[in-house]
């Protein structure tokens, strides 16, 4: 019985020791990891996240590297002992499987899987990529820019429609700028980007005599014709609607 009660005293003891050990490397944690200190880089983003980015990386030993990430955040950092601060591109990165900053002028080029757009000018990849960060940090320049690249890629994606169709479509100027204004049209093609999504429409005005132009769902850069609505011979179309609309129209006539 004595035996009994000296080992009983004895796992008392053991356990009171093992909860002081855990209590006190808990304890250690909490004052070297606030309650409000960053998440590990891996878990601080996912795949799907961002905007799906093809780029040619220059390493700090000279190799260029493929890598596919989810652009996040560009954000300019002053280094210590530096005059101009670094443009830096905060993705997740596939290959690495965590989140990983990259210099933007080692970024020797840079490819939208969307639109099939490549970038290898410096200038332009840096202002592409202040465009589509989730924090849009884009100058005037950038999106002027653009918006030339957009006129060139409708052009290049343009699909005509065997019977053009007659609409009635509201647009504004990119962005916001001026008025709503409304026209009845003819939509005689439709621009289709590598993803099968419809993004500019080609009109031309019923009775006005202009020549054909793209009017664009959704325009990244400025200066251009952006649909906000659309009513065809069926119901009012706004927004995806109006992408969705313009593809099932495409395949009726192929």
């Amino acid at each position: 019985m004595e035996n009994f009660f000296f080992l009983f005293i004895l796992a008392a003891f053991a356990i009171i020791g093992l909860v002081l050990v855990a209590w006190q490397t808990a304890k250690k944690r909490a004052v070297s990891e606030p309650a409000n200190s960053p998440r590990p880089a891996a878990a601080a983003s996912s795949p799907g996240q961002g905007i799906p980015l093809f780029i040619q990386y220059a390493e700090t030993n000279g190799e260029v590297n493929s890598r596919r990430i989810d652009g996040l955040k560009v954000k300019e950092v002053q280094s210590e002992g530096t005059r101009r601060p670094r443009l830096l591109l905060f993705g997740w990165c596939h290959q690495r499987r965590a989140r990983i900053e990259f210099a933007v002028a080692r970024i020797e080029s840079l490819t939208d899987p969307r639109t099939g757009e490549v970038y290898d000018k410096k200038s332009a990849i840096a202002g592409y990529l202040r465009l589509v960060a989730l924090e849009n940090t884009a100058t005037p320049e950038d999106r002027q820019a653009e918006g030339y690249r957009e006129i060139e890629r409708a052009k290049r994606d343009r699909k005509l429609i065997l019977a053009p169709v007659n609409a009635t479509i509201e647009w504004q100027f990119s962005h916001g700028k001026g008025a709503t204004q409304s026209a009845r049209v003819w939509i005689t093609a439709i621009a289709i980007g590598p993803d099968g999504r419809a993004y500019a429409l080609f009109v031309e005005s019923i009775g006005g005599g202009s020549a054909e132009r793209p009017y664009f769902i959704k325009p990244l850069g400025s200066g251009h014709r952006e649909v906000l609505t659309i009513e065809g011979e069926d119901e009012n179309h706004e927004g995806e609607a109006i992408a969705t609309w313009a593809e099932q129209w495409l395949r009726k006539t192929e």
